[in-house]
């Protein structure tokens, strides 16, 4: 795959994730955008990010990364364990052996329904 179409293919990821976080956080008026790449070295982090969230929004906690892969290795493991595990929200937890990163992986649907009840929690806390 050439080096343009792998950026122009992750551009328009973080644009439909964009959009759907803007669509699940409407009830908050929540705007977001994928930050463009001359920007992330200034105020903002990651390739997505709330715009005109509060100063308390789990949000502002948030650096969020996006990434359209033709074959993720984490994949299979993910959707077996989503699976699996219905009807509850499928979560994978890993460690590659000798590392001190651990990694929690799960459906962008559970992502969204955790984070929209804590945002809930924290705009109640006001």
């Amino acid at each position: 795959m050439s080096k343009p179409y792998a950026q122009q293919k992750g551009g328009n990821w973080e644009r439909n994730v964009s959009k759907i976080l803007e669509q699940e956080f409407k009830i908050f008026g929540y705007k977001f955008r994928r930050t463009p790449s001359q920007e992330r070295w200034k105020s903002y982090s990651g390739d997505v990010n709330c715009i005109n969230c509060p100063q308390n929004s789990i949000f502002r906690d948030l650096h969020l990364e996006c990434q359209s892969r033709k074959n993720p290795s984490i994949f299979p493991k993910l959707k077996k364990t989503i699976d699996d595990g219905k009807p509850k929200d499928g979560i994978l937890i890993t460690k590659k052996t000798g590392e001190p990163l651990e990694i929690v992986s799960m459906s962008l649907k559970s992502f969204l329904k955790l984070i929209l009840e804590l945002e809930g929690y924290r705009q109640d806390e006001k």
